[in-house]
């Protein structure tokens, strides 16, 4: 068993948990565009990395809905939406937990098999 390729995992959703809290943490922020943590196969067979975070384009109409865009009252401009949909981030949450949590499982049982080998050798 090989303890690296979870803990490339456990680096990788944590990055990916962060990306997707500040996602979170910008729902009301004009013009922010949301983003996305690709992740890819590490070579040699050691696990998963972050290979981009990828920024979401967003257009003047916001994509949650087809309400008109606010527009800026000085020069009646439309004011820049952003594209943030809270059910697809907590969606995405609870998926990258439980992947979070699939792979701590797994060090944790690789750490007590090798207590128990270690205590069985001594």
């Amino acid at each position: 068993m090989n303890i690296n390729i979870s803990l490339s995992a456990l680096n990788s959703f944590s990055r990916t948990q962060e990306v997707i809290s500040n996602n979170v943490a910008n729902v009301n922020t004009d013009g922010y565009n949301s983003k996305r943590v690709i992740l890819e196969e590490a070579p040699n067979d050691q696990g998963v990395r972050v290979q981009q975070i990828r920024e979401e384009r967003n257009n003047v109409q916001n994509a949650q809905n087809d309400k008109q865009p606010e527009r800026n009252e000085s020069n009646n401009n439309p004011v820049p939406q952003n594209n943030v949909e809270l059910e697809r981030e907590f969606t995405d949450m609870i998926q990258n937990q439980n992947a979070y949590n699939a792979n701590a499982q797994v060090v944790r049982t690789e750490n007590q098999m090798v207590g128990e080998l270690i205590n069985k050798l001594v």
